[in-house]
């Protein structure tokens, strides 16, 4: 993640310790810049800023579920967390997160899937080539065309996992190795005791801290629509460009109707669609115009598409000089690869490794959920850096690097081997999620923060 300057400079953080919650915000706040402290014993969550700005995480844990790595749900909660915190300095009232409904955005496309009825398509599991497992994200018979091509240029011998990844990210193929966990990698196990805690007031009505805030959306599929919606959820105009020459490809996922998708609908409400093709000088003579009133401008391309478009950081800085950029890239700069998803990120990142010598795909791609809120708590602190007086910035949230934290944390498991059929089923029927966690019934899960009230409910022991 390429954070300097950091937008969080000196702001003084507390936070307390409740094992990988904790690390995930603390770092994260930390990477930002913000001066972190860890206590046992704090009144809330996090609280930040001088005037003690505080957010907390309320309700009882999922606890590990069968199909991600051990800690997944703890870790998207601590992230969530920390731009919870941010939230809160920005509206100048406490804000909290359920952890619930933090766990339905990691399982998004299981979730939606059993409330729309149609069957969820997994990540595809390891593809054995001659030494080892590669994870292979191919869309369409033209990709797999590719990829068979690409392998008859390797002798069978020398097809070890490594090479044909790189070999077929010299193609522009997602194929990712399947590596074995890292030497020293270790668990960091979460105890939270029981105690009092804030809940999720009813949606406060015209409850917007990102009011007056505008963004460019250039994002497509699941991580950079999901950080997008949220700050949209918070109150921002989001103005998300899409060509129907070229449109977002989760518009078609998982249903037989274009446009009827139930990931990209979910992803893309409260956003104003605008039809622009940028590979046209029209298209980018609007874009520009949009830059000009824009605070934040955020894509998911891969790193040279924007400069291609004429559209790179230093670009829009003349356009605008007052607009933040977030770049979404798969891997950070100067990594040798450039094209991979969650499923690839989870499998080179030593996640798909069960500790007993077998490799497993996740039961959805994580890593994008990981992505999306990890480009949430980092546009969040663009808006606070704003807000006293810093200088625009440009900054990067990686697949890699935000799934590769959760690597050195997260103890080796065979629950990502496991299934549970029941899982969305008891989501989507959850009592703790009944009241507010969703628009209407299937419908769409609201965003996982609101304002906070007092409550004499009490969190129940934790699990990770």
């Amino acid at each position: 993640m390429d954070i300097t300057p950091l937008p969080l400079a000196g702001l003084h953080t507390h936070v307390r310790h409740s094992g990988i919650r904790s690390v995930a915000a603390g770092e994260l706040l930390q990477r930002l810049g913000a001066r972190v402290e860890y206590h046992r014993d704090l009144s809330a969550d996090i609280t930040i800023g001088p005037d003690g700005a505080h957010a907390d995480l309320v309700g009882t844990p999922l606890g590990e579920v069968a199909g991600l790595p051990a800690g997944t749900l703890a870790y998207a909660s601590g992230v969530t967390l920390a731009g919870a915190a941010l939230l809160a300095l920005l509206g100048g009232s406490p804000v909290a997160v359920e952890e619930r409904a933090v766990a339905v955005q990691v399982l998004l496309p299981l979730v939606l899937a059993a409330a729309y009825g149609v069957e969820h398509a997994e990540p595809g599991g390891p593809v054995a080539v001659h030494d080892g497992y590669v994870s292979q994200d191919l869309a369409g018979a033209d990709d797999l065309a590719a990829y068979a091509r690409m392998l008859d240029t390797i002798e069978r011998a020398e097809r070890v996992a490594e090479r044909v990844a790189d070999e077929g990210q010299a193609w522009r193929l997602p194929v990712c190795p399947y590596r074995t966990r890292r030497a020293g990698q270790s668990a960091v196990v979460t105890t939270t005791p029981a105690r009092t805690v804030r809940t999720m007031s009813a949606r406060r009505a015209g409850w917007a801290p990102l009011a007056g805030v505008r963004v460019c959306d250039l994002t497509a599929m699941w991580a950079g629509p999901l950080a997008t919606w949220l700050l949209a959820e918070a109150g921002a105009e989001v103005v998300k460009i899409e060509s129907a020459a070229r449109p977002d490809g989760m518009r078609a996922a998982g249903s037989a109707t274009v446009d009827d998708a139930p990931m990209y609908r979910a992803l893309n409400r409260r956003k104003r669609i605008r039809d622009l093709d940028l590979r046209g000088a029209a298209g980018r003579v609007e874009l520009a115009g949009l830059v000009r009133s824009t605070d934040l401008v955020i894509d998911n391309f891969s790193r040279r598409v924007m400069p291609n478009l004429g559209f790179s950081p230093d670009r829009l800085r003349v356009l605008n000089p007052a607009v933040a950029t977030l770049s979404m890239p798969a891997f950070p700069g100067g990594h040798p690869w450039q094209v991979a998803f969650g499923p690839g990120i989870h499998a080179m990142c030593g996640l798909g490794d069960v500790g007993d010598g077998r490799l497993a795909a996740p039961v959805v791609a994580y890593p994008d959920a990981l992505a999306g809120l990890t480009a949430f708590t980092t546009c969040l602190a663009t808006l606070v850096a704003a807000r006293l007086g810093g200088a625009s910035a440009h900054r990067e949230v990686t697949l890699y690097e935000c799934t590769a934290r959760l690597a050195d944390l997260s103890p080796a498991s065979d629950q990502v081997v496991r299934r549970d059929p029941a899982l969305a089923a008891r989501l989507l029927s959850d009592p703790e999620l009944a009241d507010d966690g969703w628009d209407t019934t299937p419908g769409f899960p609201r965003a996982p923060f609101a304002p906070s009230v007092m409550s004499t409910r009490t969190r129940g022991q934790a699990t990770r």
